[in-house]
């Protein structure tokens, strides 16, 4: 039979290797957050674009309007 103590041995492995798991997922949510603003700020762009060309063929602003706009949002 497992004595006590190799349970007790087998437990705070366990909560050992549970905390490098967590360690390792925090890193990595982390290093995707730091990373998010550039693909958020890509997105939006990119968003922003097609509501500014979704507007010019409905025709709720004029060809003027929508270069003026393009350029405001720093889009080429």
């Amino acid at each position: 039979m497992i004595g006590f103590g190799a349970i007790v041995l087998l437990l705070v492995l366990l909560v050992k290797l549970a905390v490098i798991v967590a360690v390792i997922w925090l890193v990595a949510v982390i290093i995707r957050k730091i990373a998010d603003p550039v693909k958020t700020k890509s997105t939006e762009h990119d968003k922003s674009l097609q509501i500014l060309k979704e507007r010019f063929a409905r025709g709720e602003i004029s060809e003027e309007e929508y270069k003026k706009m393009k350029t405001t949002l720093g889009i080429k």
